[in-house]
């Protein structure tokens, strides 16, 4: 008696040899909505997107900010890309018509003149050493003004050193200079050759007082010397500003001042001061806010924005303006369907050569099975 699955599987076999073409349309339909699909959930390539005629990638594509920048020193345009990398971004630049063209792209409407800004204004940040000592506590004595009071402020390093200095208070800065002038007047000098920086102070029930004290000249570091200055916890718990040298930058004579609260000056104005230490073997200095005399705008995300130097410098940057994205919507239903129309088509000539294979072997196939079963009868 014959196997009814045996039966049962002739037939089905021969009823799919004979249509071939049905079975390849309906694996090429299958697989042309599973790559549609799939590309309605991904991008299309950019490949892709050039063939269909779609402004290559860039601002063109994406919008964002397209500019001319006339440098007045030589430069080299990969350091240049390089870093607007470290700053999170992507840029192309390339000689034009005498000057560099800088394209940006990703960059809103609204960012751009904010942009241009970053890219183009250097904050001329210095980094000074903070005297240490009593100098400006002789200055209130001497200036004897009731307004001023002399503070004084320690901490203390991670090789436990402690490090105490004096400082003016008053609620004005014109107070303070008039007190310095009225020093100076009774012949008070600044000793080796250090000068007298100001700091606004900002602190809950008293937001409008400053402070004065002595910093030494020259400046330990300038913001050109910064390549990168980025914050960071990794190092410790607390946020952390790590400053990555150019090859310019003093690196020993700054590394012997480890452990010193330096004055960040920008104008004739001390914003910040913070506390340095350095990693001289990888070339690293690290700035952190001492815990316990730390103000409401001692920010760090704050301070290492002042400290990164002009990603354009050493020139002028002009013709700024937002170039508006490219309207792809019409391309890129277009790219989609013509990329499901090949996967589909390629599948379902695949399935229908397999099917014709199929086709010329099934007889024999089914003659074999046959054969078998008789044997085993």
């Amino acid at each position: 008696m014959a196997d009814p699955a045996l039966a049962i599987a002739v037939e089905t076999t021969q009823v799919r040899a004979r249509d071939p073409v049905r079975v390849a349309a309906a694996a090429g339909l299958f697989a042309a909505a599973a790559v549609f699909v799939l590309f309605v959930l991904r991008p299309l390539p950019s490949g892709m997107l050039n063939l269909l005629g779609a402004p290559v990638e860039g601002v063109q594509r994406s919008g964002g900010l397209r500019l001319w920048w006339i440098p007045t020193a030589t430069h080299d345009l990969d350091v240049i890309e390089q870093r607007f990398i470290e700053r999170g971004m992507f840029a192309k630049l390339r000689p034009d018509r005498g000057a560099i063209l800088v394209e940006v792209p990703g960059i809103a409407e609204a960012e751009v003149q904010p942009m241009v800004r970053i890219l183009g204004d250097v904050t001329h940040a210095r980094l000074h050493e903070v005297v240490l000592g009593w100098d400006m506590q002789d200055v209130v004595e001497l200036a004897a003004r009731p307004a001023v009071s002399a503070e004084v402020e320690q901490w203390t390093d991670s090789n436990s050193s402690t490090f105490t200095f004096w400082y003016a208070r008053a609620s004005t800065r014109e107070a303070l200079v008039e007190a310095v002038a009225a020093a100076h007047r009774r012949g008070w000098q600044p000793r080796d050759g250090a000068k007298v920086g100001y700091e606004r102070i900002a602190s809950p029930g008293d937001p409008a007082a400053w402070r004065a004290y002595l910093v030494r000249e020259p400046s330990l570091l300038a913001a050109d010397e910064i390549g990168i200055a980025e914050v960071s916890t990794r190092l410790v718990s607390e946020p952390v500003v790590v400053l990555v040298l150019e090859r310019t930058a003093r690196l020993p004579t700054i590394s012997e001042r480890g452990g010193r609260k330096l004055a960040v000056v920008i104008g004739d104005e001390i914003r910040w001061t913070p506390i340095l230490h350095t990693l001289p073997t990888i070339g690293l200095a690290v700035l952190h806010f001492d815990e316990l005399h730390r103000l409401p705008k001692d920010d760090p995300n704050a301070l290492a924005v002042a400290l990164r130097s002009a990603i354009l410098r050493g020139g002028a940057t002009v013709g700024a303006s937002y170039v508006p994205a490219t309207d792809l919507t019409s391309t890129i239903w277009l790219g989609r369907a013509l990329i499901a129309i090949g996967g589909g088509g390629s599948i379902a000539a695949a399935t229908w050569l397999f099917m014709l294979v199929w086709c010329s072997q099934a007889p024999r196939v089914i003659r074999r099975s046959r054969a078998r079963l008789r044997l085993r009868r």
